[in-house]
């Protein structure tokens, strides 16, 4: 977890990469559970724990090397697959997949929060 945001109801976790190919894909102790499932069984336990209503996790990654990198796009894309789902959360049932899963916000780019957010191009350094 690189940030997390707090409210009296919600707690937004976000992962963060620039150079990365993407996120961890495993720990020791368990090969099958990837970062951002880690990062987002933390998430949902950490809700539980404070009684809040909602959490999210986000992940942030850099755009041009998404566009450019194949590999990194496939990595991106298969975070949430049925299958990854299934083998790194082998502790919930059927209902409690679903619920956590659907508390995943997804990934956006640097890039887009900058123009979003009008913070100007050289808030980030260069990957150069």
């Amino acid at each position: 977890m690189d940030c997390a945001l707090f409210t009296d109801s919600t707690a937004i976790f976000i992962g963060g990469k620039r150079t990365e190919i993407g996120p961890s894909k495993e720990v020791l102790w368990y090969q099958q559970r990837n970062q951002i499932l880690r990062n987002l069984d933390c998430a949902a336990s950490y809700a539980q724990e404070k009684g809040l209503q909602h959490y999210f996790l986000i992940g942030i990654v850099d755009k041009d090397l998404m566009e450019r990198d194949p590999i990194r796009q496939k990595e991106c894309e298969a975070l949430m697959s049925p299958d990854v789902i299934y083998r790194g959360f082998p502790h919930l049932n059927d209902g409690e997949l679903k619920e956590i899963t659907r508390h995943y916000a997804g990934v956006t780019t640097w890039e887009d929060i900058i123009e979003r957010f009008a913070l100007g191009s050289k808030i980030l350094p260069s990957l150069d």
